[in-house]
């Protein structure tokens, strides 16, 4: 598959292709294999038949979760790691549509960014 990558831990795998371009070999085998993004449960689903995003509500929290973290560990790898573009907007990243209620993640922070802090001492 073209322009596609993936992360894995011990128990999900995440697959995000950046183009729709693919070599036409595996459907059989891969049912999923034309999707933009696919989720698998490797350890119920080693042979990745089943894309867990098939149907995904935004009521499947637990699974919104995983996903949201598997989303942001692309996008930082994708820009830090794999763009070339001189305009790092370029780059094709995933969207990130859900952030859960306990992330601060916020997509504009770098590490070069200023952050005026003032420490006030305890009373």
């Amino acid at each position: 598959i073209m322009n596609s990558h993936a992360i894995m831990n011990k128990q999900y795998k995440y697959i995000f292709r950046a183009t729709t371009e693919y070599q036409r070999r595996g459907e059989q085998s891969y049912p999923y294999a034309a999707d933009l993004e696919q989720l698998y449960d490797i350890q119920v689903d080693p042979d990745e038949q089943y894309n867990l995003l098939d149907g995904l509500t935004l009521t499947d929290t637990y699974l919104q979760d995983i996903l949201f973290d598997f989303r942001v560990k692309m996008w930082n790898y994708i820009r830090k790691d794999v763009c070339l573009s001189a305009n790092i907007a370029d780059c094709i990243v995933p969207a990130v549509t859900y952030i859960p209620p306990w992330s601060n993640w916020d997509p504009e922070f770098t590490c070069d960014r200023i952050i005026n802090y003032t420490h006030t001492e305890p009373k």
